[in-house]
């Protein structure tokens, strides 16, 4: 052992704790983007971000900065970015340049404000001389900010009385439509988006659906003003606009209160102003009526359409879009699963055969009735886990589950019986118990003239061909591939190990329609 090893005591008062640095942050923010306030952000950028580094005792975190039109407003990016940074524990102090900088909303200062007392986050108001975790802070700062909040009630006021001027001497304030631009108080048609809806109003009045007009839009890449596709309905609602005939209707809507800037629709509440010919026409009047009228056919047609008596009537309970019939698969769908996959919705399709029965069921029926749901039933929602909510118009609701699909005997018949004339699938009519090709029935006997076959029959053969007493969907949907109708009163069917059985049945002259 080395007898010559030194040892010293250690005096822990000697030890110098390193103050901790105080992280501090900045908040600056302009209301519009002109040239002379972009200079004051600068400004105060630089001015901030030397004040903060200047000090020993400070540790720089940076300069939060918002453009905004209004203070009111709680979307600003980097200020809520700087709450964000406050929540995760990397700030201390923050310094803004006065209150009606930082918010004119009192509710929105005071509790956002309250939040940062509570984080043990002090704000400094350098106008107003104002630390919030001082003694008075909270008092004095609820001072100050109804007084901005009242400030910015009366410069709406003032902007109000601008906007209802321009309104009367039929000016625009601030238009965002597909199809023009606005430049200073008139409109402009864009060449190529103006284009678009002349293609669009030449296909709705020659019988295509929102769904292709809309698909036509995205392939052309054409979005709305947040940078969406746009919608079929929307492009619809476009069309029937007065403003590409020409005219504008000033002051449809109106916001009542600055501090929260909902907008509400002008039922007669302020005046209102119509403008004939106030730009260029992308359409002409005799073709918007031409659209109405449309429209309104087709309104009709869809409360009344004994083929398809579920449109406008289904709405997905995940997403809220609309579902639409899926002609192949005689399914409903959420049209935002159909056309923008499960990314968008990832609710399952119903097949309609199940759709119609547990309607029929809930209504109080043996089998489903047009007339009568169309008159019980005002909405069917799709919900999660293969349940759906039927809202009656006396306003109670009921609700069903559907089997999974595999095992329903009707929808794995409408995936696989296919007409040996045109090719086109078999649909099941359950008015008639048949199951007929969709040809035939959409487009008459001209198009094709393959026979109905009757539902006890086509279920009869199929289980006779798996061997079965009865039809099971399940076993048909994992031993058949595909069931072929075929002239002569052939059934070919094809199995998925490849081999083929065929059965013969017996056309009927006349298939009788229920009543």
């Amino acid at each position: 052992m080395n007898m010559n090893r030194k040892i010293n005591q250690v005096n822990f008062t000697a030890i110098q704790k390193t103050p901790k640095k105080k992280r501090v942050a900045a908040y600056a923010r302009v209301s519009c983007g002109k040239d002379a306030m972009l200079h004051s952000l600068a400004a105060q950028v630089s001015s901030y971000s030397a004040l903060i580094q200047s000090r020993n005792d400070w540790e720089y975190v940076g300069v939060y900065v918002d453009e905004a039109l209004s203070g009111t407003k709680d979307s600003r990016g980097d200020f809520q970015r700087l709450l964000a940074d406050c929540r995760a524990g990397k700030i201390d102090m923050i310094i803004t340049k006065s209150i009606s900088r930082f918010a004119r909303n009192t509710v929105t200062t005071l509790v956002t404000v309250r939040e940062l007392r509570s984080l043990g986050i002090d704000v400094y108001f350098e106008e107003q001389n104002i630390h919030t975790l001082g003694e008075e802070g909270e008092l004095v700062l609820t001072l100050l900010a109804a007084y901005a909040e009242e400030e910015a009630r009366s410069v709406s006021q003032n902007i109000k009385w601008h906007i209802e001027d321009n309104f009367k001497h039929g000016l625009l304030w601030s238009v965002h439509m597909f199809g023009f631009r606005q430049v200073n108080s008139k409109l402009v048609i864009v060449p190529e988006e103006a284009e678009l809806l002349r293609m669009a109003a030449d296909m709705y009045l020659a019988g295509a659906e929102l769904e292709e007009i809309e698909s036509t839009f995205a392939a052309a890449g054409a979005v709305g003003r947040r940078g969406k596709p746009i919608s079929g309905t929307r492009i619809l609602r476009i069309l029937c606009n007065e403003k590409v005939v020409g005219d504008v209707l000033l002051q449809k809507t109106f916001v009542e209160d600055p501090i929260t800037k909902v907008k509400k629709i002008n039922n007669g509440d302020r005046p209102q102003y119509y403008v004939k010919d106030s730009h260029e026409a992308i359409i002409s009047r005799e073709t918007q009526k031409r659209i109405f009228e449309e429209r309104e056919r087709r309104k009709e047609e869809a409360a009344y359409n004994y083929d398809l008596p579920f449109s406008g009537r289904i709405v997905c309970g995940i997403c809220g879009g609309h579902c639409t019939h899926r002609n192949k698969e005689e399914t409903w769908v959420c049209r935002n699963y159909m056309l923008k996959g499960k990314v968008a919705c990832d609710s399952k399709a119903i097949p309609e055969s199940i759709l119609r029965e547990l309607t029929a069921e809930v209504i109080g029926l043996a089998e489903f009735d047009c007339e009568v749901f169309w008159k019980k039933i005002k909405e069917i929602r799709m919900l999660q886990n293969n349940t759906l909510s039927f809202l009656f118009f006396d306003g109670h609701i009921e609700e069903r589950r559907w089997p999974e699909c595999s095992r329903s005997k009707d929808y794995v018949l409408s995936q696989g019986v296919v007409c040996g004339k045109c090719g086109a699938f078999y649909i099941h009519r359950k008015n008639d118990r048949t199951w007929s090709c969709k040809t035939h029935v959409k487009k008459g006997k001209a198009q094709c003239d393959a026979k109905p076959l009757s539902e006890e029959k086509l279920e009869q053969l199929t289980a006779e061909v798996l061997g079965l007493a009865e039809l099971d969907g399940k076993i048909f949907e994992e031993r058949i591939k595909q069931v072929r109708v075929l002239e002569g009163g052939v059934i070919s069917y094809v199995f998925h190990d490849g081999h083929v059985e065929e059965r013969f049945w017996i056309p009927e002259k006349r298939i009788r329609r229920a009543v």
